[in-house]
């Protein structure tokens, strides 16, 4: 059996730092792109924590609100809509291409799991030229709980057949 990599894929895949120009055009504040997707984790958390589950892009714009009135500074609905645009095509980290295909060529299976939905994910994949380098894409949301709750990892681990 081939060994197996999972990765996440925004922050780890996926450069969260080219959304830095759209949070300056939106807020005057670059900086506050880091801070919105803190906000994301501890929404994604609170609510695995709470056995609660709602969407990840519900939470991503729930995280948006909470920066908005932190700074009291509202966006309006174009702004808010290039920040989710901008988050669906975010390029991968420079070493990630060749990073993937050395690990293809040396007999790695790798796959991708998830908070965002997995259409989602896959488009994002696609966008960033990447997504021929994975043998899955595998999403939180088909157990409805975020990592780092057990249920993706196990969810993971069967869809292997690592169980």
């Amino acid at each position: 059996m081939k060994p197996v990599i999972v990765f996440d894929l925004v922050g780890t895949l996926l450069d969260l730092s080219a959304l830095d120009p759209v949070f300056g055009r939106s807020f005057g504040d670059f900086k506050l792109r880091r801070e919105w997707f803190s906000e994301v984790l501890k929404i994604a958390l609170a609510t695995t924590a709470t056995n609660h589950y709602r969407e990840f892009n519900k939470i991503t714009q729930a995280a948006l609100r909470v920066v908005e009135e932190r700074y009291q500074h509202s966006l309006n609905d174009p702004q808010r809509e290039e920040i989710f645009q901008a988050l669906k095509t975010l390029p991968p980290f420079s070493d990630v291409p060749d990073s993937l295909a050395s690990l293809r060529r040396n007999g790695f299976r790798t796959l991708v799991l998830t908070n965002s939905k997995k259409e989602t994910a896959e488009e994002m994949l696609k966008h960033a030229g990447i997504l021929q380098h994975f043998d899955r894409v595998l999403s939180a949301d088909a157990v409805q709980r975020f990592k780092p709750a057990p249920e993706p990892y196990r969810m993971a681990s069967r869809e292997l057949d690592l169980t």
